[in-house]
């Protein structure tokens, strides 16, 4: 009996085509192409598919049926996903195809094809890649090219995604940053730093089954193999668990498993870059998560390196951070570091936040501003985050404004009496 066709959206379909043709470096678009493919696809996946279903697939032989569910759940696990039932519900982000074509972006990636990235990060080379950063980011099709092609070196993944997060993005052209990322990600690591991110893009996106989704391909790491894991990596993975255990349980302090991978983090050399930055992604996530005293030790604990190989802007943005991480958990825990706080409001605002991170510091920044405010002061601050939300896509801060605005109307409701 001849096989009928199946519902599949053609929307869906196209992109996995793409993502087939970037994980593969084809353009699948011949007889040769597909020879090769249907090689790549056996190796990777340990399944077979015919010569036959994959020319139909990709249009060199006419056909009027769709590719069959086992077809494409073998196709997804090539482009790393579990099954194409998971490609649907987490894939939503069209991949620009025009990435073959693009010289800048072919350029780039061949710059960085075949180099080996050393242990720890390399000045000029953090220097290189923060400046193809500045360069695409308000280009929305050029940067989308460039990840696509910088996801398939080694030093592009190590540069461009482990160390240089473009948090402001998360909803926007990083999204196909990260799907590249994981398309070309070799090692467990790798894999536990994507679906970290996502965790925490879904985290901040309050949408909690996609979070839940990508929490469970890192809930099972052993902690003794998180350990082997870059500083960075690691302290993603801690941030996710915190996350996870505020779903389940609310703030408060964390769990023991975080304890032990904060441990991981801070038992490092702190003065190297990639030290520095865990432990700034491990304090964020403690005070995103309601661990505040937690977060306030963690803070005075560690000796951060504000990261040495930026340019002053860059390392000042950074500073900057760190003191409104610090202000803002000595003002949750009632312990300000700062005797006088409108002085080191002032501090904080005079100066810029980094690049890839101002408007999620922006929310941060205005947080505070809730709590410490005046009534005129607290509803600027209360627009202006609403505005931010609306630009980010960053929708776990509405439920924080509403909880902050409880919060300092029981402050003054005690002082009067």
């Amino acid at each position: 009996m001849s096989r009928l066709p199946n519902s599949t959206n053609c929307l869906d379909i196209n992109e996995i085509k793409a993502l087939v043709r970037d994980k593969s470096g084809l353009l699948c678009n011949s007889f040769s192409d597909i020879g090769q493919l249907r090689t790549l696809v056996k190796k990777e996946t340990g399944e077979y598919l015919s010569i036959q279903t994959f020319n139909r697939f990709f249009g060199l032989i006419k056909s009027n049926f769709q590719a069959s569910p086992s077809t494409l759940n073998i196709l997804a696990r090539f482009t790393n996903y579990d099954s194409f039932d998971e490609f649907l519900k987490s894939y939503k982000h069209p991949v620009n195809t025009s990435v073959f074509n693009n010289q800048m972006a072919n350029t780039l990636g061949s710059i960085f094809k075949g180099v080996k990235p050393a242990a720890y990060n390399e000045i000029g080379l953090c220097h290189v890649t923060f400046n193809i950063l500045r360069l695409i980011k308000n280009d929305y099709s050029n940067s989308n090219a460039v990840f696509a092609q910088l996801a398939k070196t080694e030093l592009g993944r190590k540069y461009l995604y482990e160390n240089l997060l473009y948090l402001d993005k998360l909803n926007f052209h990083y999204v196909s940053a990260l799907k590249y990322y994981d398309l070309h990600a070799k090692k467990k690591e790798e894999f536990a730093l994507a679906n970290s991110i996502s965790c925490l893009r879904y985290f901040l996106n309050a949408d909690l089954e996609k979070f839940n989704l990508h929490f469970q391909k890192i809930q099972d790491i052993p902690l003794q193999e998180i350990k082997t894991f870059s500083t960075v990596i690691i302290a993603r993975i801690g941030v996710a668990c915190m996350f996870k255990q505020f779903i389940v349980s609310g703030p408060g302090p964390v769990n023991e498993k975080t304890k032990a991978i904060i441990k991981f983090v801070t038992d490092n050399n702190a003065q190297r870059f990639e030290d520095g930055l865990g432990c700034c992604i491990l304090a964020e996530g403690l005070l995103l998560a309601g661990a505040n005293e937690d977060a306030l030790d963690f803070l005075y604990d560690s000796k951060i390196s504000f990261y040495n190989w930026f340019g002053e802007t860059e390392k000042s943005g950074l500073k900057n951070q760190y003191h409104l991480l610090k202000l803002y958990a000595g003002i949750c825990t009632k312990h300000s570091y700062a005797v006088d706080i409108s002085e080191a409001l002032k501090t904080v605002r005079d100066t810029t936040f980094y690049l890839l991170n101002k408007d999620f510091y922006s929310i941060l920044f205005n947080l505070v501003i809730i709590l410490t405010g005046d009534s005129k002061e607290i509803k600027d601050a209360e627009n202006y985050v609403e505005r931010l939300v609306e630009k980010t896509g960053f929708n776990f801060f509405k439920e924080k404004v509403r909880e902050l605005l409880e919060i300092k109307k029981s402050y003054l409701m005690g002082i009067n009496g």
